[in-house]
């Protein structure tokens, strides 16, 4: 994702879990330091100012979750794994175990525990902490129905969803001949997503309870 679109979203994740609190001067710690995003998008301003992410739930459509890492301790809310159908409580344990989908594509090991301490991982004096380090969060296991997961996030009080699913058609393309960036599809190509007509049910549900949504855009290099 752009960086200019990290930021804004960023800023906009601390400042909408704004509750009143004085003015502080943070220092850049040896946490603050170890996430090397957080400089980038000038977290520490909002800090200094009192945002934090205190009072915000973000819910994590990912790969599961280890529950049982020190990062997640006293913030992390029921949620639930559709592969297993079972809740995922804070005492679950590590549920961002490799899965093999119908294609006998094995999924990625320990990438929603990545993604969720770049969220939102305690400021404990350990490691490094998150974006938004005072806020609760919540994994969905995702499965393979998008529509399941957006109304479970919507029903369950999330303020935020994050979907770093990287949903696009760039992947091992060359960049030189073949659609790369979005302003590159003609309108008849972004048009195919009235062939997904659960994605969009799922997104009108989190529309409907004012949930922002923010989705990567994958890892490739694109030109703008």
């Amino acid at each position: 994702m752009p960086l200019f679109h990290v930021s804004k979203l960023m800023r906009h994740l601390l400042v909408i879990g704004m509750v009143s609190a004085p003015l502080a001067t943070l220092a850049q710690d040896a946490e603050f330091e170890l996430q090397h995003g957080l400089k980038m998008i000038k977290a520490d301003e909002a800090y200094a100012q009192g945002f934090t992410g205190k009072g915000v739930v973000v819910a994590v459509v990912d790969s599961g979750i280890d529950s049982d890492h020190s990062e997640f301790f006293g913030k992390l809310l029921a949620g639930f794994d559709f592969n297993t159908n079972q809740v995922i409580l804070p005492q679950s344990g590590n549920t961002d175990l490799p899965t093999v989908d119908e294609d006998g594509e094995v999924n990625v090991l320990g990438h929603g525990t990545h993604v969720s301490g770049i969220i939102a991982a305690n400021k404990d004096g350990q490691g490094m902490h998150g974006v938004a380090y005072d806020n609760q969060l919540f994994m969905i296991k995702l499965a393979d129905d998008f529509e399941e997961a957006f109304v479970r996030v919507a029903n369950q009080g999330a303020k935020i969803v994050n979907l770093s699913l990287g949903l696009n058609e760039c992947y091992g393309l060359d960049s030189d001949t073949d659609f790369c960036n979005v302003t590159e599809y003609a309108y008849e190509d972004l048009t195919g997503l009235k062939d997904e007509p659960g994605l969009l049910r799922g997104l009108q549900a989190l529309h409907e309870q004012d949930v922002l949504v923010v989705a990567a855009t994958g890892n490739e290099q694109q030109p703008h």
